[in-house]
């Protein structure tokens, strides 16, 4: 592989003064943060940014670290995910107050089938083959992140190995 390890790279600290936050001098490059509870944008950024790392990937893959940037993606990805299925739910409680808000968890099996429930009590008309193949994607990966840390940490909370 002809990525070098960014372990070998010697990263500055940051300086007295540095903020993460802040106006740059081009305004184009000022990202609006807006404090609003819908969640179009999250949705949107996350997908974006596993597309990104994906495309960079697709571009030069003998040089992109694959096996580096398969973590950030697949979590990007699945965070994407996971907020598309919070917002089925949000929009069903906001549309219908006898549908479940979402629980304060990561567990995709759990809140797809939550979803499910929702869109066949009011969404569009969707068929169950449609719905059955988007199951059969939401299991995949659960059975490999369950509780969206597999691809965010090589440890449980307790300090094990991540079982794959």
């Amino acid at each position: 592989m002809t990525d070098v390890d960014s372990t070998e790279k010697t990263q500055p600290w940051p300086q007295k003064g540095d903020s993460l936050f802040g106006e740059g001098e081009l305004w184009i490059f000022n990202a609006v943060i807006r404090g609003d509870r819908r969640f179009l944008a999250y949705i949107e950024g996350y997908k974006r940014a596993g597309d990104g790392i994906w495309e960079g990937i697709e571009r030069n893959p003998s040089s992109a670290g694959v096996d580096y940037l398969v973590f950030p993606m697949i979590f990007t990805y699945r965070h994407y995910i996971e907020l598309s299925i919070k917002d089925v739910l949000a929009e069903g409680k906001f549309l219908d107050s006898t549908c479940p808000e979402f629980p304060p968890h990561h567990k995709l099996r759990e809140l797809w089938t939550m979803a499910k429930g929702t869109i066949k009590q009011i969404g569009p008309d969707v068929s169950d083959v449609d719905l059955d193949a988007m199951t059969a994607l939401v299991d995949e990966l659960d059975r490999l992140d369950r509780e969206s840390f597999a691809f965010r940490y090589p440890i449980t909370k307790k300090g094990q190995p991540l079982a794959k």
